[in-house]
């Protein structure tokens, strides 16, 4: 009989300003004995260490909205930038044509 496959833990999270709150709730997941473990952010600020404690994480996967734009020198290949455009698009439509906006989170 094979093994089952690994779950993922997915993190949410608002922003990653400086990298250590994620380093350390990555820390305790480990210590608890997660093992594999994915980021979802809206805001990626990236100041100061951050891509160096990101990178240093054992998180699989970084993915992130482009609120605020990732420069080049920033990347890093666990990476993963999605546009929010296509959404604020249709919400913006939705605002001038008078049709619910909360629809497109159902």
């Amino acid at each position: 009989m094979g093994h089952a496959p690994m779950a993922y833990n997915i993190i949410f999270d608002d922003e990653i300003s400086n990298g250590r709150t994620l380093l350390a709730t990555a820390k305790t997941l480990t210590e608890a004995g997660v093992r594999k473990m994915l980021i979802g952010v809206i805001h990626p600020v990236f100041c100061g260490d951050a891509i160096t404690n990101t990178v240093k994480s054992n998180l699989e996967q970084v993915i992130v909205t482009n609120t605020v734009h990732v420069s080049e020198e920033k990347k890093f290949d666990r990476l993963t930038v999605l546009s929010v455009a296509p959404l604020f698009a249709e919400a913006i439509k939705r605002i001038h044509t008078g049709e619910s906006v909360s629809a497109l989170f159902k």
